[in-house]
């Protein structure tokens, strides 16, 4: 061999080290991916789909199945599919009560749904834009579903909706989610006084409504004597509700543990209310409810309050109504003109108006 090929050819110890290791990564890559694609297979096959009956080891797809309707679907559906169990019960129970989700940003409005789950129901669910075709759809599907599941025949005796335990209801053979959707609504306030107002209950399928409404009665003596009699000799307690606890709340009318525990977290969040309305603004609060509580409410202890005079910008702005860049401006107006003498003192910012300082005051002190 002639020595300028030899020359050419000629490998030193550095490259061969070099061709060594790179041998090494690639062999160590390949056995990660295979251990990898062995252990993540559902992974793997969602993010690179393969055609059916490609490979007799593949395992169906079973989220194909899951692109039906958000309207379709029940509790346990959104369990089985990751979802927590109280925020799968906030899904259903917000989507019941205003007639079914027809369109996406009314799911956003589920409290306590984050954007991450959101794109993960997106994913999994569709949503009808059509009212009929989404309310035929829920009822038709639902019924099949239930044919599965619940017995073929009830065991059946006359009942007023009104008065029947959940415990009766068993008896009577009738499905878990009817049974919990009848009285959910019962405990709202509702009160039925016809055949058709069963059908009401999103749960409710033709099925079971043609087998139950014979047997239906509706006692209107008892509801109206419970109307004049029984109601005014419930007494409500005065609360002060900035230290009211979780279970004086639930002594309040239409307020459960669900409204109470709402109400709470946005008085937390806020320090205290220091007005009625702010209540009023209580996320999923219904105006209904919070009429028939305003006459029990008092505000005999004020909220929390941040001194003005000795916090600093960042202790302000950690307060639900105060911004950084205002909390900033207080800190630099009091370091070049000295304390606040009082909390109106504020507007001499010259960018804190009159509306913030009304709006904020309550929270804030000059003094201890």
């Amino acid at each position: 061999m002639p020595k300028s090929l030899q020359n050419y050819l000629y490998i030193g110890q550095s490259q061969r080290k070099g061709i060594i290791i790179a041998l090494v990564l690639l062999i160590l890559y390949g056995l990660f991916r295979h251990i990898y694609i062995q252990n993540n297979s559902d992974i793997f096959n969602a993010s690179f789909p393969v055609e059916k009956n490609t490979t007799p080891f593949n395992k169906p797809v079973e989220k194909a199945s899951t692109h039906v309707d958000i309207n379709q679907i029940t509790h346990d559906d959104l369990i089985a599919s990751g979802f927590p169990e109280k925020l799968a019960k906030r899904i259903i129970h917000y989507r019941d009560k205003i007639g079914g989700f027809n369109r996406w940003d009314q799911v956003k409005k589920v409290y306590g749904l984050t954007q991450n789950q959101l794109h993960l129901i997106q994913s999994q669910y569709t949503l009808s834009h059509n009212k009929e075709n989404k309310a035929f759809a829920s009822h038709h599907d639902f019924a099949k579903r239930q044919t599965t599941h619940v017995k073929s025949s009830f065991n059946l005796s006359p009942f007023d909706p009104n008065t029947i335990t959940h415990k009766e209801l068993q008896i009577m053979g009738l499905p878990k989610n009817i049974i919990n959707g009848l009285i959910n609504f019962r405990k709202s306030g509702f009160v039925y006084k016809k055949p058709e107002d069963l059908r009401k209950l999103y749960a409710m399928d033709e099925k079971t409504y043609v087998k139950i409404q014979p047997f239906l009665i509706f006692s209107q003596v008892d509801h109206s004597s419970k109307t004049k009699y029984n109601k005014p000799n419930k007494v409500y307690q005065l609360i002060d509700i900035n230290t009211a606890t979780e279970a004086q709340l639930i002594e309040l009318p239409g307020i459960g543990k669900y409204y109470a525990r709402i109400i709470l977290n946005w008085r937390n969040k806020l320090g205290g209310f220091s007005n009625i309305d702010q209540i009023k603004s209580t996320y999923n609060l219904p105006d209904s409810i919070f009429n028939k509580i305003t006459e029990y409410i008092r505000f005999s202890t004020p909220p929390t309050q941040i001194n003005v005079n000795t916090s600093d910008a960042h202790t302000l702005a950690k307060h639900f109504y105060i911004k950084a860049k205002e909390a900033q401006i207080i800190v630099n107006y009091r370091n070049n003109h000295g304390p606040y003498a009082q909390v109106d003192d504020l507007i001499k910012t010259g960018v804190l108006t009159k509306e913030w300082i009304t709006k904020v005051g309550p929270y804030l002190k000059v003094s201890d």
